[in-house]
C-alpha cells in the first residue's frame, strides 16, 4: 500500500520556524512542542511521517548546511560553531565529522 504525502496541520508552519530559529543552541524538540502546543512525541512522529527524517535530523542538517556556507566565506570554525547554534565547538566539529566524513577544518578550500 503507497505511503500518501502528508503536507497539512502544523508541519509546513514547524518547518518554518525550525528554519528561522536553527542557529538558537537552545532549540530542540521540546521546545518546538511547548510552541506549538503539542506533545514532544505527537511532534517527533508527525515530523518523520511528513518531512521524512527525524527532528533531530532535521536540526542537525540545517545547522551543518548553514556551516558550510559559512566555512565556505572562511569564517573561524570556533565562530561558526556559534552562529550555527551549537554550544560547544568540540559538538560541532564531531557532528560536521559524523555527518561529512572529514573534519570543518578540512572542508575548507586549501
Amino acid at each position: 500500500k503507497e505511503r500518501e504525502q502528508k503536507t497539512g496541520g502544523p508541519i509546513p508552519e514547524i518547518r518554518r520556524y525550525v528554519e528561522e530559529h536553527f542557529s538558537e543552541p537552545q532549540l530542540n524538540l521540546n521546545d518546538v512542542a511547548d510552541h506549538f502546543r503539542l506533545t514532544p512525541s505527537y511532534l517527533s512522529q508527525l515530523f518523520k511521517e511528513q518531512v521524512g527524517v527525524n527532528f533531530s535530523s532535521f536540526l542537525e542538517d540545517l545547522r551543518l548546511e548553514a556551516a558550510c556556507r559559512c566555512l565556505d566565506q572562511q569564517m573561524p570554525v570556533s565562530e561558526v560553531a556559534e552562529k550555527v547554534g551549537y554550544s560547544s565547538v568540540y559538538v560541532f566539529r564531531s557532528a560536521f565529522k559524523r555527518k561529512l566524513g572529514i573534519p570543518p577544518s578540512g572542508y575548507r578550500p586549501k
